[in-house]
């Protein structure tokens, strides 16, 4: 199989012209046709926040007439951030992005998201070159790209095969492979790759489907609950051959995403599952998310050190890259050990066994998913209230987690609730659990650095910042809580099928 997310990178001295050439004769039982064009891209990334790195953030400008301040609107997608004003001097001749210094917007962005973000501006000239292969029966079985950045002196290869036809366009990757094989690679610190992905509007990363199960309030809550783990199973599967190539940090995200959602399932539905079941396989979806993890950790702390300048140094960077390998190693070793392979037959077994279970002996899965969301956000709003919590590394901590748990069963149940419900309650906690997530991220980076005895830390950067007050007083205010009233009313509307709403202990 063509991994069809993955380019090869090659240096500026393979010219699109001689890659078609490569191209061409590798597929000579083929017919190639080829579509250039030439786009100027200018935008924005953030450039410290891993877990928003190459998100796109729309700009808007507006200058009022005989006035020297432009008004500037960031505007963040909106499963992300803070909307905000930003103010800069404006000339006449003003216009997007080239009259903002790219610190000064980035000190207005870092303020405004209180250190959470810092923006640079982007600007890119890029050459799409689309090659469009068609076999002897003139059937489209796939397209070629090639994205030339003149810039910065590279060159993109990006396989799009049609389901089918990977073998066919593998020889012209085979090919375009031992050609360039002589020429310099990219940097692999540098990942213009996610930068292009998000700069031409498509979705970051697609390794893996949206986590989106049809469902339908009135079935069986075990049926239901049988198909999310079979979905999320496939899923974690999916990336297994990604993660052990090392393709993309992204690959073991996918992965220790796909697992902690299963095993925050079995746990909330601990009441209808027998515990000699759930409880060994909830512990060993424990580790495999955590084996992935760490290899994940060490690729966030080698994004973020390049933007601390203190911690930027040879010394730094080459401890946590011995420390990446031998996390890579142990991935691996344990990707090929017979421990993963029993999590996944269990985890396939407990999923089919649910999915073929008499749902006429199950409660529906509308009352138990507004009981397990009620219950999540509680516990989230006991500690959001203590207001010891503002100030607490541990509690703050322990919030994140709730927070987590309650997206994940949102994103479960996402079929049979209200959307703009759903989408009013999640926006409420946004902010909080970005601002729980940056606080996590730092903590890892410092028991990372205290694993490395690394000396004369900055503390600066490990401080919680004055949001988090706020934030949790929005999650908890009187209009967060109507919102959550209303999302809950959405699913105890839906029809009830009439299954006896009974707690059991069953499979």
């Amino acid at each position: 199989m063509v991994p069809n997310a993955s380019p090869v990178s090659l240096s500026i001295a393979a010219s699109t012209e001689d890659i078609i050439q490569v191209i061409a004769a590798s597929l000579k039982d083929h017919r190639i046709e080829v579509r250039p064009q030439t786009v100027q891209i200018r935008g924005l990334w953030d450039s410290l926040d891993w877990r928003i790195a190459s998100t796109g953030m729309d700009l808007e400008s507006r200058v009022t007439a005989g006035s020297n301040q432009a008004e500037i609107y960031l505007l963040p997608p909106r499963e992300y951030g803070q909307r905000g004003t930003l103010y800069v001097d404006a000339g006449s001749d003003f216009a997007l992005p080239s009259a903002i210094s790219p610190t000064g917007l980035g000190n207005r962005v870092s303020k405004l998201t209180s250190g959470r973000a810092i923006l640079r501006v982007a600007e890119f000239e890029v050459s799409f070159t689309e090659v469009l292969i068609f076999d002897d029966l003139n059937k489209h079985v796939g397209t070629i790209e090639i994205d030339l950045v003149s810039e910065l002196h590279q060159t993109w290869i990006r396989l799009r095969p049609k389901r089918g036809y990977e073998s066919d366009l593998a020889r012209a990757l085979v090919a375009v492979t031992a050609y360039g094989s002589s020429l310099a690679t990219m940097d692999s610190s540098v990942d213009l790759w996610r930068a292009i992905l998000w700069l031409r509007g498509r979705r970051r990363f697609d390794y893996s489907a949206g986590f989106h199960v049809p469902l339908d309030g009135s079935m069986g809550y075990e049926v239901a609950l049988g198909k999310l783990l079979a979905y999320l199973l496939a899923a974690a599967k999916r990336n297994l051959d990604g993660l052990f190539r090392d393709i993309d940090t992204e690959f073991a995200h996918e992965f220790r995403v796909a697992t902690r959602r299963a095993r925050s399932l079995i746990a909330a539905a601990e009441s209808n599952l027998r515990g000699e079941v759930a409880r060994p396989l909830r512990r060993r979806l424990g580790e495999a998310a955590a084996m992935a993890g760490d290899l994940r950790d060490l690729d966030v702390a080698l994004e973020e050190i390049p933007h601390i300048s203190w911690l930027n140094t040879p010394e730094v960077v080459g401890k946590i890259n011995k420390l990446r390998q031998a996390s890579l190693e142990a991935l691996r070793s344990y990707l090929e050990g017979e421990s993963l392979n029993s999590t996944l037959e269990d985890w396939s077994s407990l999923a089919l066994q649910l999915i073929i279970s008499d749902p006429t002996d199950q409660p529906p899965l509308g009352e138990r998913a507004a009981f397990q969301l009620e219950g999540s956000r509680r516990r989230m709003v006991k500690l959001a209230s203590d207001s010891r919590t503002h100030t607490d590394a541990e509690r703050l901590h322990a919030l994140r987690k709730s927070a987590k748990q309650l997206r994940y069963l949102l994103e479960a149940y996402s079929s049979i609730i209200d959307q703009k419900a759903a989408s009013l309650s999640i926006s409420d906690m946004k902010v909080l659990q970005d601002y729980l997530g940056k606080l996590q991220d730092r903590a890892t980076l410092a028991a990372l650095l205290d694993q490395l005895k690394i000396e004369s830390v900055d503390q600066s950067i490990f401080e919680i910042p004055d949001g988090v007050e706020t934030a949790l007083a929005h999650f908890i205010s009187p209009s967060a809580s109507r919102h959550w009233v209303a999302l809950i009313s959405s699913i105890k509307r839906q029809p009830n099928s009439g299954n006896k709403a009974k707690h059991r202990r069953g499979l």
